[in-house]
């Protein structure tokens, strides 16, 4: 059992990273865009032709794409002072709770999210002042949503495994991390920096 949900955690994590790279790099062009339009515009006179819609559109890839990935890293914000006080078996049980509302709640949000997709195509909605698609980005909220879901139904399968044994080893769930740990591990991080 414990390897078929590390397969199924791999094979969704060859998804996800790809898509939060991408994510990563929206959020570099958006930047370097916003760079580049401050320029134009305070040196030149001239700002960039349809810039507030490139940046409403790019908001979502670097927005949703990276959802199950953080998910995934367990890098979404948390109650963790609260998590790591409780025993391991309390703790996976609280975590199994969790994460079956975290998928309810995304359940409910795709429906209106396909919604919003399916009316932005139909009726052919663009940007205001240059006629941007809307539908694209519209409908990668859905397929991050949807991406969320499976993580989320991964997360859930490992942490009630380890619900009903918790001497098992953890797989395809994040492990809480406590406050020394980080701490220890940006320190070491500012180390190898200094010596770089």
């Amino acid at each position: 059992m414990g390897d078929l949900l590390a397969r199924t955690d791999r094979a969704l994590a060859r998804v996800e990273t790809p898509l939060n790279l991408i994510g990563g790099v929206f959020v570099l062009g958006l930047a370097a865009l916003g760079v580049a339009q401050v320029v134009m515009r305070s040196v030149f006179g001239m700002p960039i032709l349809g810039y507030v819609d490139v940046i409403e559109q790019g908001t979502a890839v670097f927005a949703f794409l990276g959802l199950a990935f953080t998910q995934r890293a367990g890098g979404h914000i948390r109650m963790e002072i609260l998590i790591q006080a409780l025993p391991r078996p309390a703790l996976w049980r609280v975590e199994v709770f969790n994460t079956l509302f975290a998928g309810m709640v995304v359940t409910l949000l795709l429906p209106g999210a396909w919604q919003y997709f399916y009316r932005a195509w139909s009726i052919g909605d663009s940007t205001m002042s240059v006629g941007l698609p809307t539908w694209p980005s519209k409908l990668l909220v859905f397929v991050s949503l949807g991406l969320l879901l499976v993580r989320l139904i991964v997360q859930l399968w490992g942490f009630s495994r380890l619900a009903v044994r918790p001497e098992a080893d953890p797989v395809a769930v994040p492990l809480p991390a406590n406050a020394a740990e980080v701490a220890a591990g940006e320190v070491n991080l500012i180390r190898q920096e200094r010596h770089k």
